[in-house]
Formats: C-alpha cells, sequence, structure tokens
C-alpha cells in the first residue's frame, strides 16, 4: 500500500466519490505529465484514461503496489 505521492503508473488506484472508498482504477502515465486513472466510466459506457485529478468531488483514498505482476 502507498501514499499519493508514491503512486506510479500501473498501481492500483482507490478513489471514493462521497464518504467511502467505491471505485478503483490502474495508474497510468499521462501524456500532458503526471498520472491518468484508466477506469470505466459509467457515463461513457467504457473503460477511459483521463488525468489524475483530485478535488472535493473525488478524493484518493490509497493505491496498492502489486511487483510481482510487473
Amino acid at each position: 500500500e502507498v501514499d499519493l505521492q508514491g503512486t506510479q503508473p500501473g498501481d492500483l488506484v482507490v478513489i471514493a466519490f462521497d464518504r467511502f472508498p467505491h471505485h478503483v482504477g490502474i495508474a497510468g502515465d499521462y501524456h500532458g505529465g503526471g498520472l491518468s486513472l484508466i477506469h470505466a466510466d459509467n457515463r461513457a459506457g467504457r473503460v477511459v484514461e483521463q488525468r489524475l485529478v483530485f478535488n472535493e468531488e473525488i478524493r484518493f483514498v490509497t493505491s496498492f503496489v502489486f511487483p510481482e505482476v510487473a
């Protein structure tokens, strides 16, 4: 388990839109710099890649590293 500053591309990221964590995605390398989140987007109806930005509505919970998968 790692914090936001330790999150790297390939890590599993857990986020929350309210009090409870309920969405996961894979951290990616954002083409404009920083990290992206690769995840299933209900509104889009498909898997998307979006810049990973947190604010009052989207809250970082934790990230997990799975080195044995790499």
